[in-house]
């Protein structure tokens, strides 16, 4: 095995960093699972000589790699994507029962094509002397070292390394629970409002599809109902403390989904208010 000296004589390896967004994940698990700070790894000891742990340009140049294509060969992200001195992997320690519980879900959501930016993982799903995992490129089982007993390790593509995390972060802790962008715009749909103007009871499918007859295109957005409602001059938008309330309520639910799922419920609501002005 190359020292560490010989190691540090290549620029390859000095310049290897870790992408700023890994660094942020990595730093909020930490925060959650209250572990020390070496229970993340990303940029791999003497031991990791081929491999996520090291950059593209390491594994493509140096003498002492000992895989020139793992890592940096079966994505385009992989391949050519991100920073070439870049690190695109993190490994996570943790308590037994929480390592169990994060392998599940992150297995789970893997599984499920919720994390395509996400090539590979290593753990334990069952506390048994088998180290599991998943080949998220080739959609298949996969196994790794004994090491993976006993801590996480995910593997990034190197296109994607240096994307916003939070979704990964949401899996791995559990706080992913909420509810999913159709079923959220649903929920607006079909709430049902105390109507004074209407003297009776109505969903807010009928203020959405008025929004909709009223303007001529796609629907304000429940931004611009909870808005109407509330303005003084308006004679078209009619809502109940209540019904006013709780609305709000979810556009703030709304608002604090993951960005990339906001425009999944717009354009849910969207389909939905044209559907339903269509049929009327």
């Amino acid at each position: 095995m190359a020292t560490l000296a010989q190691l540090q004589s290549e620029a390859a390896w000095r310049d290897e960093f870790t992408p700023p967004a890994l660094v942020d994940l990595g730093a909020r698990l930490i925060a959650f699972f209250h572990v020390p700070a070496v229970n993340v790894g990303t940029r791999g000891n003497t031991a990791h000589l081929s491999g996520y742990h090291r950059s593209r340009r390491w594994v493509k140049t140096s003498r002492y790699c000992l895989s020139r294509t793992y890592s940096v060969s079966r994505t385009a992200g992989d391949r050519s994507g991100g920073h070439d001195d870049a690190v695109s992997a993190l490994d996570l320690s943790l308590p037994t029962a929480q390592l169990l519980a994060a392998c599940k879900r992150l297995d789970a959501a893997v599984r499920a094509g919720h994390l395509e930016k996400i090539t590979e993982w290593y753990g334990n799903l069952d506390g048994d002397a088998r180290v599991d995992g998943y080949d998220n490129i080739a959609n298949r089982v996969a196994s790794s070292d004994p090491s993976h007993l006993w801590h996480l390790h995910m593997s990034f593509d190197r296109g994607r390394v240096d994307d916003d995390h939070t979704d990964v972060y949401e899996v791995l802790t559990g706080d992913d629970d909420m509810p999913t962008a159709q079923e959220i715009a649903a929920a607006v749909w079909n709430f049902s409002i105390a109507s004074p103007s209407l003297g009776r009871t109505a969903k807010a499918a009928d203020w959405l599809k008025a929004a909709y007859g009223l303007e001529k295109t796609l629907p304000g957005r429940l931004d611009a109902i909870l808005a109407a409602a509330q303005d003084d001059d308006n004679t078209t938008v009619v809502l109940a403390p209540e019904a006013l309330a709780e609305l709000t309520q979810i556009r703030d639910q709304i608002a604090s989904l993951p960005e990339a799922l906001r425009p999944v419920v717009d354009s849910e609501l969207d389909e939905q208010a044209v559907a339903g002005a269509d049929k009327d």
